[in-house]
């Protein structure tokens, strides 16, 4: 595949004009140059981070089509090869090809191609740290938001009969549908499988509980220590499954679906249960478990302990709790363009506590 080739494919892809067999064309060139696929991830990356609402549709590119007009002669810089298409389509591909190449920042872009060190070349891992949050395209054309300090490893093309990620902290999906070729999500606690669909997945290691929160579609969850159990989750159900927990955490008393029924005796350990998505007091499309999307850290009568961990990731700090009992204390409210001093001074003024800075860390007391 040349340079032109390759540089029509990655427009028609990120447009979501490509047909299948187009895409197994570009996956299995990538597989083969990878020059190209970290040219590609770092593309569909960037275009999923500042217009993913457009990102399989073609309205950005109208938008551009409308501006330069359809039947005008642009001048490419020499900096973006020529493409070799028909008039139709011609000239579509070139000026698509040079906004995308000058919003990267041209020479930047280029030196990172070519220094960037290739990781494995069947899979590859997305990092959000804590502090910032993240949006990526999948190969498939599925969109994901990440929220901070989670990770995301996933496959750089989808070539088996199922579409399979590993997630640790907490992410938002929508899913291309595909009944052919199943979406499966793993996590710590357990494996979500969808044919398309939209929902949230928060499964932190060090939180007192995982969820899924399913808005669109529907998805079927399992638990690989209790294979009998299989949870169907329809529009607006959320499960909650607990962790491993000290006395201090929150969920302390979570029942468990159904118990531990026969089949399950030898594994108690996870426990779950089905409830409904948030909606923040009377504000009926504030959802709480999807707030974050929006840049919201919302919380609905969360006891502190748990909000500590949330304030950690969303600020950047680490909070410590110099008197256990302050963990118990609820809180409802939401943060948005706050900082950390602001977001504890606000909590203060519903309850009384205390807090100090002692070597970057913030003890509550």
């Amino acid at each position: 595949m040349d340079n032109q080739q390759f540089e029509e494919l990655l427009i028609r892809e990120l447009t979501g004009d490509l047909l299948p067999e187009e895409r197994q064309a570009l996956l299995a060139y990538l597989q083969t140059d990878p020059i190209r696929r970290k040219e590609y991830e770092i593309f569909r990356d960037f275009w999923a981070q500042n217009d993913l609402t457009y990102a399989n549709s073609h309205s950005v590119f109208k938008k551009i089509k409308h501006k330069i007009g359809a039947e005008e002669q642009v001048r490419v810089t020499p900096a973006v090869p020529v493409i070799t298409l028909p008039r139709r389509r011609r000239l579509f591909g070139r000026s698509a090809a040079a906004i995308l190449f000058f919003m990267l920042g041209g020479y930047g872009v280029y030196r990172y191609f070519h220094t960037a060190p290739v990781e494995n070349p069947a899979w590859q891992e997305k990092y959000t740290a804590r502090k910032t949050r993240s949006k990526m395209i999948l190969a498939d054309g599925s969109t994901i938001a990440l929220n901070s300090d989670s990770r995301l490893k996933y496959p750089v093309s989808f070539d088996g009969p199922t579409r399979e990620v590993y997630l640790t902290g907490e992410a938002f999906f929508n899913i291309r549908k595909d009944p052919d070729h199943p979406f499966i999500i793993h996590t710590d606690k357990m494996n979500i499988r969808v044919l398309g669909t939209s929902f949230n997945v928060r499964s932190y290691p060090g939180d007192a509980a995982m969820e899924t929160t399913l808005l669109q579609g529907s998805i079927e969850v399992t638990f690989p220590d209790r294979p009998a159990d299989k949870i169907i989750l329809k529009p607006t159900d959320k499960l909650v499954i607990r962790n491993s927990i000290t006395p201090a955490d929150s969920l302390q008393n979570l029942p468990a679906k159904d118990g531990d029924k026969a089949g399950n005796k030898g594994a108690p350990e996870t426990k779950y249960a089905l409830t409904g998505l948030t909606y923040f007091r009377n504000q009926h499309n504030t959802i709480v478990e999807t707030s974050w999307i929006d840049d919201k850290l919302v919380f609905s009568n969360e006891e502190f302990g748990n909000l500590a961990r949330r304030l950690e990731r969303w600020y950047g700090v680490s909070i410590v709790f110099d008197k256990m009992e302050l963990m118990r204390i609820p809180f409802t409210g939401y943060f948005q363009k706050e900082n950390i001093t602001e977001a504890l001074y606000a909590l203060q003024l519903s309850e009384k506590f205390q807090y100090a800075i002692k070597d970057s860390v913030i003890h509550i007391y």
